[in-house]
């Protein structure tokens, strides 16, 4: 899919974010932080693969959320669910994962 695309939709005091592509070394998260509101929905479904680089400034962005904020994760697919395990700081303190997906096994089926 490529670097990532941003969707964003503002209403109210809720701005929600779909991610789609890549989060990787082009991604420039700057026009979020110009946001003006109380509550980040990030929905990340569509993201495909992320690297160290994005990874990164992925982390630099949320760090520069204020506190007040209130930030949600929703839809994370199972490669973002293991960086929120591995790495610090890739899930803002305080956050809620409202929703994910994870792999299912089942022995008759599979």
């Amino acid at each position: 899919m490529g670097t990532i695309r941003l969707e964003t939709q503002v209403v109210g005091d809720i701005a929600t974010i779909l991610l789609k592509g890549s989060i990787d070394e082009d991604a420039d998260f700057k026009e979020l932080s110009e946001l003006e509101a109380k509550v980040y929905e990030f929905d990340f479904e569509n993201v495909d693969m992320l690297n160290s680089c994005g990874i990164r400034g992925w982390i630099s962005f949320v760090e520069k959320i204020p506190d007040s904020k209130k930030v949600i994760y929703k839809n994370c697919p199972q490669i973002v669910i293991e960086q929120i395990s591995m790495v610090f700081g890739f899930i803002k303190e305080g956050a809620l994962i409202e929703s994910f997906y994870a792999p299912y096994f089942c022995s008759s089926c599979d």
